[in-house]
């Protein structure tokens, strides 16, 4: 017997509901992709900017104990979301006389967890800047309280 295409199984046709389903899940996907990566380059950004930092400023402060709240900044890293949000931003200037800075904000349910944003582009007034990930620290969350913070 010859095979032919009357042997090869019938594909069923997708309906223009089944496409638009595709379409949707595919555009979440992509959402939460290109979140993530945005995340993880404003953290690497982030990172390196403390890295090269070896004074700080709190809200135009100079911190006395500028080595150890950078030590405690470059813990920044990823944290899966917890239905939170960040309270009040506090400014950081790197090295206190550069225009280099980031930004970190108390969690509004754990104290000792804090969001840190790489700042965002001039003409952006307001917005603290791409979120970096979050810093989980006691120890950052008591030099913050010392500041009024």
């Amino acid at each position: 017997m010859i095979s032919g295409a009357s042997d090869r199984p019938q594909r069923r046709k997708l309906t223009s509901t089944e496409w638009l389903v595709i379409a949707f899940v595919a555009a979440i996907a992509t959402l939460f992709l290109w979140g993530r990566l945005s995340e993880g380059q404003a953290r690497g950004e982030f990172r390196r900017a403390v890295e090269h930092a070896s004074q700080a400023c709190v809200n135009g402060v100079r911190a006395e104990d500028a080595s150890s709240l950078l030590d405690i900044l470059r813990q920044v890293d990823h944290v899966e979301p917890h239905h939170s949000h960040p309270t009040t931003p506090v400014r950081i200037d790197l090295d206190c006389n550069t225009a280099s800075y980031v930004v970190i904000a108390r969690d509004s349910t754990n104290s000792g967890e804090f969001w840190a944003y790489w700042p965002a582009s001039p003409g952006h007034a307001g917005d603290p800047g791409r979120e970096a990930g979050r810093i989980v620290s006691e120890d950052l969350d008591v030099l913050m309280k010392r500041r009024g913070l």
